[in-house]
């Protein structure tokens, strides 16, 4: 039964609306899958310098070239892959769990909290600020309640703010995000690099 969108009021039958349901929950599960295997086949080509084979110096090069996602979220689906080998957890949880909150939790280094929050993740229906306040807590970070939410009004000029879009788009490219989020992530990626600049410098 095919129900017009435009009728203002007018409700699919239960049946319709499960079948739309049914089908939802398979595409989510199949785009799990895809993420997911894509992370698997970029492990391989990396481990075996295929990049090089297909004509590619080093694998950022390749990464940045062959993707139409950024370098940066390829390298989370890498880490994601590697470490969910190394803890041995099971692939077909990985799949039931969306792919934000797998890299959520895979910040982690430990196996057995690893292993707890995807356990914990898959039987219970929680929501991404949920695994992200318990990964933080098991990093020892406090977790900014909503109460604590900072608030501020930037002004920019208009170049600034082509450069600052640009920079969020860019990290959106690599999956569904909001703009906070993303600026975030792109001041951890600063941060860090300051940080990496700092340990290689000379020491006096």
């Amino acid at each position: 039964m095919k129900v017009s969108s435009g009728q203002v009021g007018v409700f699919p039958p239960e049946s319709v609306a499960k079948r739309m349901d049914a089908k939802l929950a398979e595409l989510r599960t199949s785009i799990r899958r895809h993420w997911l295997q894509l992370g698997e086949v970029l492990v391989e080509i990396q481990e075996s310098l295929a990049y090089r084979t297909l004509g590619f110096k080093n694998f950022q090069t390749f990464l940045g070239q062959r993707l139409e996602i950024s370098p940066r979220w390829a390298m989370y689906l890498i880490k994601l892959v590697r470490k969910s080998r190394d803890f041995e957890i099971d692939r077909a949880k990985l799949i039931r769990l969306d792919i934000s909150k797998c890299l959520e939790i895979f910040r982690l280094n430990d196996a057995k909290t690893v292993r707890e929050l995807v356990d914990q993740a898959e039987a219970a229906p929680l929501s991404l600020a949920e695994v992200r306040e318990k990964v933080q807590r098991a990093l020892g970070i406090r977790p900014v309640t909503c109460d604590e939410v900072v608030k501020r009004l930037w002004a920019f000029s208009l170049d600034q703010w082509m450069v600052v879009e640009r920079a969020i788009q860019h990290v959106q490219r690599g999956g569904p995000v909001g703009d906070t989020y993303a600026l975030e992530l792109i001041c951890a990626d600063f941060l860090a690099g300051v940080r990496h600049e700092a340990e290689q410098a000379p020491s006096a």
